[in-house]
């Protein structure tokens, strides 16, 4: 098994934050091993589940990966991909401190049949793909509240 556990704090709602990150149709915007996301199921909202086809870029080729988000409660949210050769197991757990958001991402990985033996090979780089997706992520959950306080400003009249 390949595992990925990496906490950081951002700025925001903890029930905001946990959905962003939850609605995997926001992949591509922040993991770079994304190529695409297409939602499976009929639902625009994020509830328990929402189906997704993730399509990663991996050595050339693209895996498809249908994650079933599992679990959604108020601070944590666990989804399940599957594949002919790949499953996963993302948890997402989070946490409100103040104006800010903890947030525990863990992904477990592993090779299945004929690829298990690629999973050794693999473990270094797709935990830093993993580190690099979650670098990006924590700058979008950042840029998105800045945007966010920038819409609800009220303008002040300077005499």
């Amino acid at each position: 098994m390949i595992l990925l556990e990496e906490t950081f704090e951002v700025p925001g709602d903890v029930r905001d934050v946990l959905e962003y990150i939850a609605d995997f149709s926001h992949l591509p915007g922040w993991d770079p091993s994304v190529k695409r996301v297409r939602r499976l199921d009929e639902g625009k909202e994020l509830t328990l589940g929402a189906r997704f086809l993730v399509s990663l870029k991996s050595l050339g080729r693209t895996v498809d990966v249908d994650y079933c988000l599992v679990e959604l409660g108020p601070e944590r949210a666990t989804l399940v991909g599957k594949s002919a050769g790949v499953s996963a197991v993302d948890v997402i757990r989070t946490e409100q401190s103040g104006s800010l958001v903890r947030v525990c991402y863990r992904a477990e990985i592993k090779f299945l049949g004929l690829l298990r033996p690629m999973e050794r090979l693999m473990r270094s780089r797709i935990q830093a793909g993993g580190r690099a997706a979650i670098a990006n992520l924590t700058q979008v959950l950042r840029h998105r509240d800045v945007a966010r306080r920038v819409e609800g400003a009220v303008p002040v009249a300077v005499a």
